[in-house]
């Protein structure tokens, strides 16, 4: 609602989210990777120390995804942006399994990481593109409130 009706307070909000939301997500994957192995030993058990790399992988996808959710719940689907977001979720699925069909074979368990945080990378970057092209890009200089002239 906010973002028909007053674009600007819409997009400072989106602002204050990315930063917030990509902060928590940064901080939380930094505590994963750095804590994977203990979490592993407490959680799992030391029969699951091989897990402790594909942990870390996962890690980078935590600030990935709490990005993407910014850019999807809060600027493409109030936008009725639907088409474009079914599209790039489409094709990222499509990497994600192409590349876990190549990694796995040879990786196995980090592969199938690898190819899920590259499918992540991939739609950050996709819906970064499409918000561009629909000149909603949260960051613009010209979202700056402007300065009203009175003549004398």
């Amino acid at each position: 609602k906010q973002m028909h009706d007053n674009r600007h307070d819409a997009m400072k909000m989106v602002r204050l989210s990315i930063f917030f939301l990509g902060g928590l997500g940064l901080l939380f994957g930094l505590i994963l990777f750095l804590g994977a192995p203990l979490l592993v030993h407490v959680v799992l058990g030391d029969a699951f120390h091989e897990s402790i790399p594909v942990l870390r992988v996962f890690s980078l996808w935590i600030p990935l995804i709490a990005l993407s959710t910014v850019i999807i719940f809060q600027l493409l689907l109030p936008n009725q942006m639907d088409h474009q977001f079914n599209v790039v979720l489409l094709t990222a699925g499509l990497l994600s399994f192409g590349g876990a069909l190549l990694l796995a074979p040879g990786f196995q368990a980090v592969g199938i990481a690898w190819s899920i945080v590259v499918a992540q990378l991939y739609t950050l970057i996709a819906l970064s593109f499409v918000l561009l092209r629909a000149g909603l890009n949260p960051f613009a200089s010209s979202l700056k409130t402007e300065a009203v002239v009175v003549s004398g």
